[in-house]
Parts: structure tokens; sequence; C-alpha cells
């Protein structure tokens, strides 16, 4: 659809508008509170300027990437680490019988924090800025 280059990009966004129209849509956004419509038309016209070949492109370069670092992909990660995601993100499902968070133990050897917000999705830093805002602050403060 949108691989950046102008044409496909405006017919997308030309799609995004005729979208927000919608009255299914608009009570839709009404629910929650943390994406508007005015939001919608906000990234609307930023992709509608700049192109949606840039994130796109991050998903066409996953092959490229087990490729590349397979050298260190049994390597640990040392450092403190926290993890934050909502109990609904559909990421923590990606691989179906694999605990991702009990992997992430496995690797992380100093992961400090696990927090899954009850609730949230995949935006949760925007769906509950206050409990990811704690769960940071929570993290941090045992760093000192």
């Amino acid at each position: 659809m949108a691989y950046g280059n102008r044409s496909g990009t405006r017919i997308v966004f030309d799609v995004v508008r005729h979208i927000r129209r919608q009255r299914s849509v608009q009570r839709q956004l009404s629910r929650i509170d943390w994406f508007t419509l005015d939001d919608l038309d906000y990234y609307a016209g930023e992709f509608a300027s700049s192109g949606f070949r840039g994130p796109l492109n991050r998903y066409r370069t996953s092959e490229l990437d087990f490729t590349q670092q397979a050298e260190i992909a049994d390597r640990r990660i040392e450092q403190p680490a926290a993890f934050i995601a909502g109990s609904l993100d559909p990421v923590l499902g990606f691989l179906p019988g694999v605990d991702l968070v009990a992997l992430m133990r496995e690797r992380v050897t100093d992961l400090r924090l696990v927090r899954i917000i009850d609730g949230a999705g995949h935006w949760v830093q925007q769906e509950r800025p206050a409990e990811v805002n704690a769960a940071l602050l929570e993290f941090l403060g045992g760093l000192a």
C-alpha cells in the first residue's frame, strides 16, 4: 500500500481521512482517552508528508537481523533491565507456546523489574502513563 512513494502514501491517507469520517471509528475512539481524532489527523498528516516507508522498513529487515546478529545470538544481556508491557499486548503471544517473559528471564541476567499492566495493550506508555512512570521510577530507584 504505502511503500514511500507519494502517490501510494496519498492513497493510504485518503483512506485514513475516509475512515475518520465513519461514525463507528468516532465511537470507538471516544471510548479511549489516550488516542483522539486529532491524534489520528496528526499522524495521517505526518505520514502523508514523509511517507510510510521508514516504519515499514523496520519490519522488512527482520530476516536480515537474524543473519547479522547470529554470532551474538547466544550472549546474555547483563545490564540492569526492566520489562513493561500491557497484558493485552499481542506481541506477548507472537510465538505460540513460548512464554516470552520466562525466556527473557533466561537471557537477561539482571532483569530487575517485570511489570505486566492489566488491561493495557501494545501502546502501554500511552494507555497507562502513570503506571508506566511508576514502574520506571521503581526500576530507576533500585539502581541507586
